[in-house]
């Protein structure tokens, strides 16, 4: 922050804004809620910021590893404002990949996940799918700026379900694009102004195609099509080697699909997972009760794997 404020009292315009803004943001900070002066930051200050800095990217350090975030959609302006940060599910990400491994990162975004997961396991292999045309953009610049080697990162424009062919993508307003979504629009922030048929796919035929002879981990944030992704990927999941598996539960994005959270429980039950909880706010990991409710970020896990034990013992 030290240097950043250095420049912009270099030059005086710039030096002016940056006055001006913080002015603002002090008046805005005092006269709302938390959540609300964190929306007003990200919703109108962001913009600013990235005016005055001329589209200077954001720096992010999760785990140790730092990394770079274009300053262009929700994750970025969630990052910057304090609004959102999946900083605890991405530490467990971290934290759970070692040398040698695949991650799948299903809903990729712009690469929260993908770039600090490259840069943990430079000899592995990442594979980001991202179906919107604008955010896959954002994600191949992402990958630009952390001069990450694509010879461990490939990225993917496809949406992952159950059938194979094309999809409607419900567009949202800039700024709302991590909520774009195959089903109706149904989470509470939504604000959708278009529609783009995308690619799908199976899973299992992306990795039959592409020749992957294991997967370890998977992060799957896909707007409540998560249920579809599963039963697309069957094969892999039945499996004994199955991937490990940190999924987002919420009840009002499977709404738009029909159906309720507790079938994808269901489901992965079937295939002999086990189900763990993932706080949000501490990283603490609790054994999944249908009692503490399904809006959740969930852990599944087999037996197989070499990471149950320390599930376990952490429980």
């Amino acid at each position: 922050m030290g240097s950043v404020r250095g420049l912009l009292k270099s030059w005086g315009p710039a030096r002016l804004g940056y006055q001006v803004l913080r002015g603002l943001l002090r008046r805005v900070k005092t006269r709302f809620s938390l959540e609300q002066w964190k929306r007003w930051k990200c919703d109108m200050f962001f913009p600013i910021r990235n005016f005055l800095l001329c589209g200077k990217p954001i720096s992010v350090k999760v785990s140790g590893i730092s990394f770079l975030l274009a300053p262009k959609g929700s994750t970025a302006a969630g990052i910057w404002s304090g609004l959102y940060f999946q900083r605890k599910e991405l530490e467990f990400i971290l934290e759970t990949l070692e040398a040698g491994m695949t991650f799948l990162d299903i809903g990729a975004n712009s690469g929260l996940f993908t770039i600090p997961a490259a840069k943990k396991i430079a000899h592995g292999k990442i594979y980001a799918f991202e179906p919107y045309t604008w955010t896959f953009q954002v994600l191949q610049e992402n990958i630009r700026l952390n001069d990450l080697n694509l010879s461990n990162v490939t990225l993917v424009r496809t949406a992952l379900g159950d059938y194979i062919g094309e999809a409607v993508l419900q567009v949202n307003a800039p700024g709302k694009d991590g909520l774009n979504t195959l089903g109706k629009p149904t989470h509470p922030h939504c604000q959708v102004i278009g529609e783009e048929t995308v690619p799908i796919t199976t899973l299992d035929a992306f990795i039959e195609t592409e020749g992957i002879s294991k997967v370890d981990v998977m992060k799957v944030d896909v707007e409540g099509a998560e249920l579809l992704v599963f039963r697309g990927c069957r094969k892999l999941l039945q499996g004994k080697e199955a991937p490990l598996i940190l999924y987002k539960s919420r009840t009002f994005n499977t709404a738009g699909f029909g159906y309720h959270p507790v079938e994808i429980t269901w489901l992965l039950q079937e295939y002999g997972y086990y189900l763990f909880v993932l706080d949000e706010e501490t990283g603490h990991v609790a054994p999944f009760k249908p009692d503490r409710g399904y809006d959740i970020e969930v852990v599944a896990v087999k037996p197989e794997h070499p990471c149950f034990g320390k599930l376990q013992g952490e429980v």
